[in-house]
Formats: structure tokens, C-alpha cells, sequence
């Protein structure tokens, strides 16, 4: 007996819903809205869908109103999307980390070993009624739906059953089995075009980029406006680094759609890879149609800094700051700031960026730099020593930092940076000149011409080089 979702619809809206302000399965946009309403009997809280998941994840970064707020795993600190679907954190903490996550679901198992002899829909009516609230989350629904299918694997009409799980292992990355699960579909409808379209979506991610595009192309061949194919297509080719072909892709979907946000999106981040910063603009300037999607701003703002126009792009990273605070955009807002001689803010927008990344090395080495060039010696010398803790072979950072002790007239120290500078490279020049120059202020003339004559056996350019044979010659 195959499922039939209209009649599981008519059925599930017979049986009372508990009161929620919040419905778990809202976020289901991957299922169309029969298949959604399979899911929908019953709403539980936020609170009580999370609650033991969350003893293994950090409180939320920011406004838990913010749909854009992170939290990490305690155990191995990878970041996940704190309103996105407790599903895939649970998922995690079991194949991950080995955590027993079980739930009340193994009552429903029970259940369905019970009432294996009747038809699947009437068993998942009995289970919506006794077990509202398993089957009210995600992951609890996913762990019924599995053991129906396996009880019912000689059902051939079971398509809808095989659709709504291949889609599930799609969205939990369980590609191989949401491939196998939506082939099975295929062999009884061949030409299915939301199948053949999320099978083309999972070997995308898989990076199997030629079966996803022939999928694609066999629904394009039957429907050449369908917007879902076209977009999913131009993502794969952009995956592939075939950004012409990912934005012919997009702009057909955009003739189509024109206010389209994913081809919009899309094509904007196409056109920024292949330098195409004014049409990437454009396209970001559109996406303000929907104005809490940050996405036009930040991808604005890039471009805006990549073509000179730092005013504007301060403004569009501002903007983003406002709805999320972020290290990248902190530190492009700070870069934009410098070219435009703004030094205090450019400091002000890297120490929040360090704020979040204390232990950034690529941040605090240009603090240090900033403050070294604003004459902030002392400031620029303890940046400098912060990347040294992290990484005691940082050249550069060494290098900068014996300039700093230079400019303050701690030949000493300088000479010590500089020393380790030229042990883990011995062939720069440049370190070789510097050292050189110190040791002339310290009137240690035998080392200044030790290190002059290191450089000429390095690069013998410098022969050639009359102005620095003059400073040589003038400073010894």
C-alpha cells in the first residue's frame, strides 16, 4: 500500500494540535507543502525541541531573534546555525562525537512492530495520534519514516515515502542514500522532475558535477523555464569555477524571475569571482528588495573595495555589522577605513575583529603595523609579540617587531628579532640591510659591513645600485 499524501493531509488535520507560537516544521522549505503537511500535527515548543541538544552547544552568538546567529559544538567547536533544525545537531553529536541522543521514538518502533500488518498511511495516522510529540520533530519523524520503508520494502508504489526521506538524507549531506532512495523513485517515474532535480542537488554536493548537470539538463529538456534547474545548474557550474556558464544559467532564471533572490545572489557572487564588479553591484542592489537579507550588503561591500569606492563600501559592511557582528566584515570595514586615511577607526574596527578572534594572527599583525605607522611604537611592539606567542617563526612579525625596538632605540632588542628574523630566512636582504643599520647606530662597523657584504654575495644587483653603495659608503 503506497502512501497517499492528500488523504494523510485530510486525516492529520482531524487530530488536535498542542498551542505554540513556534511550528518545527516551518523551516522545512526542502519539502513541498504536502509533504510538509505529512509533518505538521502537532507544534512543539523551541524550547522542549532543543532542550537536550543543547547541553552540547554554546549559547547563541548575538540575538536569538537573529536568524544569522551561530552557535558551536562544545566538544569540537564547529559552528552551526543556532535557529537552523536541531536534526542536524543531533545528527552531529551521535556520528561525531558518539553521544546518545535517543528519544521517545523508540516507544513509536514499538509501535509500528505492532501495526506492521496495516496500510502505511493508517499506520502513520495510529502513530500521529499516540505519538504527537515524536513525530513533531524532525529527527524523530526521519526515525519512523526510515523503519516504515524498511517494513514495507516490497511496496513499489511507496514513491512519496522514498521522496520526502531521499530529501531528508539530502539535507543531513547523506548523499549516497538520498541518491539511492530518490533512483528507486526514478524507476517508477523516470521523467519526475523534482526528483530528477534533487538528485541533481546531491550530487552537487558530492562534487560529482557531470551527473548533476546531466539531471538537471533531462529537466531542462522537458521544462527549459524551470527556475529551480536553471538556478541549481548555474550553481554547479559555478562550483566548478565555470562562472560564464554559471551566469548565462542565472540570467536565463532571472528572464524568468526577475526578482528571483537566489539567481540574484548567485549571479552577483559569479560575477564578483570573474571581476565583474559593477554588474556584481548591480545585482547585490536589487537584492535590497528584500532588505533583511544581509547577503546584498556584504557581497556590495566587497565589490565597492575591490573598485576604490570605500565610502560606499564602509556604509554597505556598516549595514552588516548592524544585523551581525563579524570578523570579516570588521576587518574589511577597518581596510576600507585605512584607504581612506581614517587611522583611528581603522584601529577601532581590527581590535573589535580581535575581540572576536583574540588569537588572529593576520588582525593583530596589522594592528601592529597600523600602530607602528601612527608612530605608536610601544603598541605596535605588543601586537607584534601576541603573533610571536602564536607563531614563533613569524618572520614578518619579527621583522616588525625589530623595527618597532628601532624606532624606540633598543638596538638590542632589535638585533635579537632581526637575528632570529634572518635564522629562519637567511637569504632576505631586506632583514640583512636592517640589521646592517643597526648595528651602524650601535657603531659596530665590522657587523655593518659583515651583513653589507652578505647582501652583495645574495644579490648581486646591488653592486649596480648606486644609491645604496652611496648610503653604504656615507653611513660607514
Amino acid at each position: 500500500m503506497s502512501i497517499n499524501l492528500s488523504q494523510v493531509k485530510r486525516q492529520l488535520q482531524q487530530i488536535p494540535s498542542q498551542q505554540s507560537n513556534f511550528s518545527p516544521y516551518s523551516e522545512l522549505s526542502f519539502l513541498s507543502e504536502d509533504e510538509n503537511s505529512l509533518l505538521q500535527s502537532g507544534a512543539i515548543s523551541l524550547a522542549n525541541k532543543k532542550s537536550k541538544v543543547w547541553d552540547y552547544f554554546t549559547k547563541p552568538y548575538g540575538s536569538s531573534d537573529d536568524k544569522n546567529c551561530k552557535t558551536k559544538c562544545l566538544k569540537c567547536e564547529i559552528e552551526f546555525s543556532y535557529n537552523g533544525s536541531p536534526s542536524s545537531l543531533r545528527y552531529h553529536l551521535i556520528h561525531k562525537h558518539n553521544i546518545d541522543m535517543s528519544t521517545n521514538s523508540r516507544h513509536a518502533m514499538d509501535q509500528i512492530h505492532e501495526n506492521q500488518n496495516q496500510p502505511l498511511n493508517l499506520q502513520l495516522q495510529n502513530l500521529k495520534q499516540k505519538n504527537a510529540d515524536t513525530l513533531t520533530t524532525k529527527e524523530g519523524f526521519f526515525t519512523v519514516l526510515k523503519k516504515l520503508l524498511k517494513i514495507n520494502r516490497n511496496d513499489k508504489g511507496n514513491k512519496d515515502a522514498l521522496i520526502i526521506r531521499g530529501k531528508f538524507y539530502r539535507k543531513m549531506c547523506i548523499y549516497e542514500e538520498s541518491i539511492a532512495d530518490l533512483n528507486k523513485v526514478l524507476e517508477i517515474e523516470p521523467d519526475n522532475v523534482k526528483v530528477l532535480i534533487s538528485k541533481g542537488k546531491a550530487y552537487g554536493k558530492m562534487g560529482r558535477y557531470k551527473e548533476s548537470i546531466a539531471d538537471l539538463n533531462k529537466v531542462l529538456e522537458s521544462e527549459p523555464n524551470n527556475v529551480k534547474a536553471l538556478i541549481s545548474k548555474g550553481k554547479v557550474y559555478k562550483k566548478m569555477g565555470k562562472y560564464e556558464e554559471s551566469i548565462t544559467d542565472f540570467s536565463r532564471s532571472l528572464e524568468i524571475e526577475p526578482n528571483n533572490v537566489n539567481a540574484l545572489k548567485s549571479r552577483g557572487d559569479a560575477y564578483y569571482r570573474i571581476g565583474e564588479y559593477e554588474k556584481s553591484i548591480a545585482d547585490s542592489s536589487r537584492l535590497e528588495i528584500k532588505p533583511n537579507d544581509i547577503y546584498a550588503f556584504k557581497t556590495r561591500a566587497d565589490a565597492y573595495f575591490r573598485i576604490g569606492k570605500y565610502e560606499e563600501s564602509i556604509k554597505d559592511f556598516s549595514r552588516d555589522l548592524e544585523t551581525e557582528p563579524n570578523f570579516e566584515s570588521m576587518i574589511y570595514r577597518g581596510l576600507a577605513y585605512y584607504r581612506i586615511g581614517e587611522y583611528e577607526e581603522f584601529i577601532e574596527n581590527l581590535s573589535k575583529a580581535i575581540e572576536i578572534k583574540p588569537n588572529d594572527v593576520y588582525a593583530l599583525g596589522t594592528r601592529g603595523e597600523a600602530y607602528y605607522m601612527m608612530g605608536k611604537y610601544e603598541e605596535s611592539i605588543a601586537d607584534f609579540g601576541l603573533v610571536i606567542e602564536i607563531e614563533s617563526d613569524n618572520v614578518y612579525a619579527l621583522k616588525s617587531r625589530g623595527d618597532a625596538y628601532y624606532m624606540l632605540d633598543k638596538y638590542e632588542e632589535s638585533i635579537v628579532d632581526l637575528s632570529r628574523a634572518l635564522e629562519l630566512k637567511p637569504y632576505d636582504t631586506d632583514v640583512l640591510k636592517r640589521r646592517g643599520e643597526v648595528y651602524k647606530k650601535m657603531g659596530r662597523y665590522e657587523k655593518f659591513f659583515e651583513d653589507y657584504i652578505k647582501t652583495i654575495e645574495i644579490d648581486y644587483n646591488l653592486l649596480n645600485d648606486d644609491q645604496y653603495l652611496k648610503d653604504f659608503f656615507n653611513r660607514y
